[in-house]
């Protein structure tokens, strides 16, 4: 479930990152995208929510893989390094594409 929360927020966050920069003059989009974006609430909101999400879901994978009973560890493992990675796409973000509904739709 944590997942498709990323995803969702993933997604909002780029709409609202896109319309914000849709409404700016040309001028100012020489200046680095991240400056532009800075402060805006909803975009922050969007993005935290995504990266909560994800956090979430290497939380839970990290429990299991203490606790045998619910799996083979291996595929754990795989599963908490494909979250960590979609985390770290996060952090990394340009705003210039969904990069985290990108990475699980692979």
């Amino acid at each position: 479930m944590s997942y498709q929360r990323a995803i969702i927020n993933c997604k909002r966050c780029y709409v609202i990152a896109k319309q914000e920069l849709s409404n700016l003059p040309k001028r100012s989009k020489s200046k680095k995208i991240k400056e532009i974006l800075n402060g805006n609430d909803q975009l922050f909101a969007a993005r935290d929510g995504a990266m909560q999400s994800i956090e979430q879901e290497i939380d839970y994978l990290n429990k299991c893989m203490t606790n045998f009973k619910y799996g083979d560890y291996y595929q754990l493992e795989r599963c908490r390094d494909y979250a960590r990675k979609a985390l770290e796409l996060c952090k990394g973000c340009d705003y210039k594409k969904p990069k985290i509904a990108e990475h699980f739709s692979e």
